[in-house]
């Protein structure tokens, strides 16, 4: 299968993104999470996770925009975000977001609610911790020493079980020998919001229906944390046991719970 990549612009800000599902179906925006290659290079495999919402959902996965600054925010990351959904006319989008795609997600709803019908946030937080940036820390010090094979599996080791990792280890640094310079200069520009940010004196002002997934074995967010969050939002929350910060990609009723969650709130 194959899958355009197209690129919105508005003022100074180009942002790739790609489409599946039903043209003019309910639109679903699917944000991504912090990743060493960009997630456009996985459009088709990511059409055919989201085979389930094909029929009745207008989705749109989008990347992070090109021209990075030299420091770039969250609040930056997801106002721009916002302007370039607003730039392809839509509204009353679904939101789903992982990780520190569902960070941009929270600041999309607390700053752009008239965009907003439904958000998931998976996996995610509603501030940094000393855990957390200790973390990404590590991730950037492998980075800027231009280490590509530990990068690669130290990312891995922290996002998915260790089985996965086993099993896909030999996949995790063939890719590594694909990372190019500027991927990893993004990579930092864009691990490095994740540094002192707060979300949660906003999270009261989220109106919308909403839904936190989390994971009990989750290393680079706690699940405390999400649960700390679906509290700030008032909103639901379901725990995975048995799986890590990559639940969204082991687990395998994710999709249809993420699934029922939006049918449930666009009719």
């Amino acid at each position: 299968m194959s899958i355009a990549i197209e690129t919105v612009k508005t003022g100074n800000i180009e942002m790739d993104y790609f489409r599946c599902g039903k043209e003019g179906g309910f639109p679903l925006a699917i944000i991504p999470g912090l990743s060493i290659k960009s997630v456009m290079e996985s459009a088709p495999a990511v059409a055919a996770l989201y085979k389930p919402f094909a029929d009745e959902f207008d989705i749109y996965v989008f990347d992070r925009r090109k021209n990075l600054p030299d420091t770039y925010n969250l609040e930056e990351m997801a106002d721009d975000t916002a302007k370039a959904i607003e730039a392809l006319g839509l509204t009353k989008v679904n939101f789903y977001g992982a990780s520190q795609g569902a960070i941009m997600v929270q600041l999309i709803a607390i700053r752009h609610p008239e965009i907003v019908n439904s958000i998931v946030l998976g996996s995610t937080t509603p501030r940094a911790t000393k855990e957390s940036e200790a973390i990404v820390k590590n991730w950037i010090d492998l980075a800027t020493k231009d280490t590509c094979k530990d990068l690669m599996l130290a990312f891995a080791d922290k996002v998915y079980t260790a089985d996965f990792v086993n099993k896909y280890r030999d996949a995790f640094i063939t890719m590594a020998r694909l990372v190019s310079q500027e991927e990893l200069d993004k990579f930092k520009i864009l691990a490095n919001s994740l540094y002192g940010f707060d979300n949660t004196e906003g999270l009261g002002t989220i109106k919308c229906p909403a839904l936190v997934l989390g994971a009990r074995n989750d290393q680079v967010f706690n699940y405390t944390l999400s649960e700390e969050l679906a509290k700030g939002i008032g909103c639901d929350i379901y725990i995975y046991d048995g799986y890590g910060h990559a639940v969204y990609d082991e687990a395998p009723d994710y999709i249809d719970r993420l699934h029922t969650f939006y049918t449930a709130h666009v009719k």
